[in-house]
């Protein structure tokens, strides 16, 4: 759906290939794939982020085995009463129950907001890191909460959760749970439902108990944007 959005503006794209070489001295001429050699004079490398933790080390702060500042829930390095969040520390994935580095926005906000309760005398925890990710690409916009079936197919050896998919003219869901919790889900054009989704995977509620909680008139009261969520719950029934 996305692929189409993008060619119809206008974009060609070529999925599953690589850059093998950029040709051009003194500019860029053009580069060459596996399968293809492609003019152009322009090209932007997409490489990921690391932490920067040059600081903590000449602290003496202990960093995690992915390179990141190891933290506590707290937000607490090694060293007490020094906090550190963002992108440059490490923290535990809560849909996937191991340490990782969560270099975005929702994440760094959340943290933030925990080490600077803690250092305000009030204590506070980190449940982990959810990853929240938006996107509008030529005027659609899409949303993933959680993870997405390719990673938890790679990350876990038993395929022990189903995968519902649904396209209507409003857009594309696809919602991924096992019988305790909802693991991901992928939004595109029709986003409403992602909030809930996000809030019940931060609660760890299941889908019966998800079903309960649209049922409930009185907490959809205080909590109306839940009942945005029913087109998901409908997937999980």
């Amino acid at each position: 759906l996305l692929q189409r959005q993008v060619e119809g503006a206008g974009v060609k794209v070529m999925v599953g290939e690589k850059v093998t070489g950029v040709k051009g001295r003194k500019k860029v001429t053009g580069i060459t794939t596996g399968n293809a050699e492609l003019a152009c004079d322009l090209v932007v490398w997409a490489t990921g982020v690391r932490p920067n933790t040059a600081l903590a080390k000449q602290a003496g702060i202990e960093i995690g085995q992915l390179g990141g500042i190891k933290v506590n829930d707290k937000m607490e390095t090694s060293i007490e009463h020094v906090y550190a969040c963002g992108d440059c520390v490490q923290v535990w994935d809560q849909t996937f129950g191991k340490p990782c580095l969560s270099l975005l926005w929702a994440s760094a906000k959340e943290q933030a907001a925990v080490a600077a309760a803690n250092c305000l005398g009030e204590p506070r925890s980190y449940p982990g890191a959810l990853s929240v990710v938006i996107e509008e690409i030529a005027g659609l916009t899409a949303v993933s909460v959680g993870a997405t079936e390719d990673a938890l197919r790679n990350a876990f050896a038993c395929e022990d959760f189903t995968v519902q998919e649904q396209e209507t003219q409003a857009g594309y869901l696809k919602v991924i749970a096992d019988s305790q919790r909802i693991l991901g889900a992928q939004f595109v054009g029709n986003y409403q439902g992602a909030g809930a989704v996000a809030a019940w995977m931060r609660q760890g509620i299941s889908p019966e108990e998800i079903k309960g909680v649209l049922a409930n008139r009185e907490q959809l009261k205080w909590a109306p944007w839940y009942a945005h969520g029913a087109s998901v719950a409908q997937l999980l029934a």
